[in-house]
């Protein structure tokens, strides 16, 4: 009868008896020794073992494989809302064009100016946040801020 001894935690342990083995429920890969051979082997190298080995299945798949948007992120509402605000805001002023005065025009410059300042931020805040190139998200805010906002707002964040 066969003594056998079994790599457990990175260390030795043992020696076992092979109805031992059974209960230690090792694997393929589990590392054993037994008087007669030259070094360690794997359990599955030994015939006598195959019978008592756990069967080890694959690791499991990366999650980001299947989904690589964060399904529990709470969408960017305040980049939405700021959006909506610039694009009534734009939309008003285009409107309402003719019948502003000089003063009320300096006035809304300010204000568009803080409004896009505010934009610009809000979306590099957000594209950062969603782990999202924010390089472009800000080239795209500068070329046309609440649609950029409106989309950032709506999108979730991605899986790195």
């Amino acid at each position: 009868m066969s003594l056998y001894f079994i790599e457990k935690n990175g260390k030795q342990s043992g020696p076992y008896s092979l109805e031992e083995l059974r209960q230690e429920k090792i694997s393929a890969s589990t590392l054993v020794w037994k008087e007669g051979l030259a070094d360690w082997v794997s359990a599955s190298e030994l015939a006598e073992l195959n019978a008592i080995l756990i069967p080890t299945p694959p690791p499991l798949p990366s999650r980001k494989q299947f989904d690589s948007l964060d399904q529990s992120y709470e969408k960017d509402t305040q980049a939405l809302l700021l959006g909506i605000i610039i694009f009534a805001f734009n939309l008003y002023i285009s409107i309402s064009w003719g019948t502003f005065t000089v003063n009320e025009i300096r006035s809304l410059a300010w204000i568009s100016l803080g409004l896009y300042i505010a934009s610009l931020i809000t979306v590099i805040r957000c594209a950062n946040r969603q782990n999202r190139n924010t390089f472009l998200w800000a080239v795209f805010s500068l070329l046309a801020s609440p649609i950029a906002l409106i989309s950032i707002g709506l999108t979730r964040k991605k899986i790195m």
